[in-house]
């Protein structure tokens, strides 16, 4: 499907997906900060909490 489309098309979209993945991989680091801090949890623990969920 994506074949059909030209090489100035695809980067776009590929780089709208890399930032989309970025701001919620950032997005979640900061949730498992404030999950930690709050209730006293080691960040690891935090961050399956919040793997497990998403």
């Amino acid at each position: 499907m994506l074949t059909s489309f030209p090489l100035l098309v695809l980067l776009p979209i590929f780089a709208v997906g890399a930032a989309a993945v970025w701001l919620a991989g950032t997005q979640l680091s900061n949730m498992t900060d404030v999950i930690s801090s709050r209730f006293g949890l080691g960040e690891a623990l935090g961050g399956i909490i919040i793997l497990a969920i998403a």
